[in-house]
Formats: structure tokens, sequence, C-alpha cells
């Protein structure tokens, strides 16, 4: 049973050291204990490392984390080249010996988090965390590509010393966390059936980008099936697998936000916001604004004026 690691994302890791290095046959990685995680990603060769009692072997496309406080050592030579970053970050948490059925829980929770939570809300901050194992591979070449691409970034805003580079690259080991928790929700997905083709992954890609553009506009099944050339109920079934929610439940759900914001920050009529958030008329708009809300949209506006 796989150690996740779980991070906050309204805070960024604090870098101290973050490099490459490419070390030759007959080197092994030297005793230490440190106070900071480390993170390693191996771009080839072989890395032999242990932590305590748990050994690893490492090769392309592994990522390992060590941990504060506990003692690594490398335990055999062999030529390696490597990433990487040591950093703290406030709060970590750690879910030791996390059951398969439970990781499957964690991704659900953080799916739902991610897409049905209000970018209206603190939440997104606050509980949309990410899932990081403490060993994973990253099978993937263009995954792996983007990582390593990430981490030459890194590096290199690390080293240049120009105006706010340490922020710039805490940013881009953000990046890259993100980059493994994704991979991570991925390859569980595979594991448990929950895995949706690239095809069709593309597709909810871009059937979300379309959603969040032409909210406005009247959008019905059989304009969506013409669009992406998928029948509409797969096409649903898929996308409320992935979301959570069905196409027109998650497009309602934009409208309304959408709407909330016109409300707060605008003296715009609301005939004029039923029209620009795809509401088919003022009356309609107001009586679902109010079934959902549970005030009607003129009182929501004053009570935040």
């Amino acid at each position: 049973m796989d150690i996740i690691y779980q991070l906050k994302t309204d805070s960024l890791p604090h870098l101290t050291y973050l490099g490459e290095n490419q070390v030759p046959e007959n080197w092994k990685h030297f005793r230490r204990t440190t106070n900071e995680y480390i993170m390693y990603f191996i771009n080839s060769g072989d890395f032999y490392i242990k932590e305590k009692n748990s050994h690893y072997h490492l090769t392309k496309g592994d990522v390992v984390f060590m941990e504060p406080g506990k003692e690594h050592i490398g335990y055999k030579e062999a030529a390696c080249c490597y990433y990487y970053a040591h950093f703290s970050v406030l709060p970590i948490d750690e879910i030791k010996a996390l059951p398969f059925e439970n990781q499957k829980t964690l991704v659900q929770k953080l799916l739902q988090t991610n897409y049905n939570t209000s970018p209206l809300s603190d939440e997104l901050y606050s509980e949309n965390l990410l899932a990081i194992p403490k060993l994973t591979q990253i099978k993937d070449a263009s995954s792996f590509h983007h990582i390593q691409t990430l981490f030459q970034k890194a590096v290199h805003e690390s080293s240049s010393k120009k105006l706010f580079y340490k922020t710039l690259a805490s940013c881009r080991l953000m990046e890259i966390f993100q980059s493994l928790s994704k991979n991570w929700i991925n390859s569980l997905s595979v594991s448990s059936g929950m895995h949706i083709s690239d095809i069709m992954y593309d597709k909810t890609d871009q059937l979300l980008d379309y959603l969040h553009t032409s909210y406005c506009d009247k959008i019905t099944s059989t304009k969506l099936e013409n669009l992406f050339s998928v029948n509409f109920d797969y096409l649903n079934r898929i996308f409320k697998k992935r979301t959570g929610n069905t196409i027109f439940s998650y497009l309602n759900n934009i409208r309304l936000e959408q709407a909330k914001q016109y409300l707060s920050t605008s003296r715009i009529p609301l005939k004029e916001i039923a029209a620009r958030c795809g509401f088919s008329d003022e009356y309609y708009f107001s009586r679902f604004f109010k079934q959902q809300i549970g005030t009607p949209p003129s009182l929501y506006r004053r009570e935040r004026s």
C-alpha cells in the first residue's frame, strides 16, 4: 500500500537547493539526514537509495521523496542523471499505507472539489489538495518531457538571480507537484476502472472549454453531438464520470456562478444578466436563481451592495 502526501495549494514550497546531477558508474549517494524534503526525478540510468529500511531502485521516469529526519544513503554504485529539489512546505500531510479503495475515494473527492466548487470559494485553495505518492513512475513520454522541461526552467530561474527568481522557481516546483498529482490520479483511474480513453478525455477537455466560453449561447444535446461527433448520451456518461455532474447540470452551475459575479460586482439589469448568462428570459433566470440559492437575485444583489 502506498504512502500518499497531501499538499495544500494556498502556499508555495520553499526551495533551498535545486539542480541537475550527472554521476559516473562508481558513484553512490552519501549518507545524510536532512530537516527538509528532497525530491529526486530520474532522467536516465540507475539510482539506488535507501531510506531507513526501504530500498529504492530508481530508473528513468521514477520520482521519489526523501523525508525530513530520516537517514538516506546510496546502497549500490551506478551511473545516473537526475534532478533534485530540496524544499520545505507547510502544511504537508502524510497518509501511510492507504488502501486501494481509500485511494479511489480520495481521488473522487479531489475531482468533486475541483469541478463542483464555486470559483468564488476559498475551498479551491484550502480544500483542493494535491495528492502525490512517495514513489511514482512517469510512464507516458509526453508527461516525462513536460516534467523534465519544468525542472529545466526551474533550475534556470533558480540560478538566474533575476528579480523574484526564488518565487518563480517555487512556482515551477508547484507545477511539477501538480503534474505528479495528475499522473497519480490518471494511473489510479486505469487501475480502478475509472479510466477514460485518451480520445474521450480530449473531447471532455474540449467540452469543458466550450461550456466555459459559450455558456451564454443556446446549447442543446443535438448541438453538442454535432460539435463533438459523439452520441450525446455516451458523452454525457463520460462527462459525469469525470466531473461528477451531467453536462447540463454543469452548464447551469457555470451560468449561476457568472450571474452571481454580475450581481455582486455590477449594476447590470437582471434582464441583461439573464441574456449574458444564457437564460431564456428574466423570469426563468429569477426563478432558477431562487431555487438554487434560496434567495431572489434582486435580494442577493442588495445583500452584497
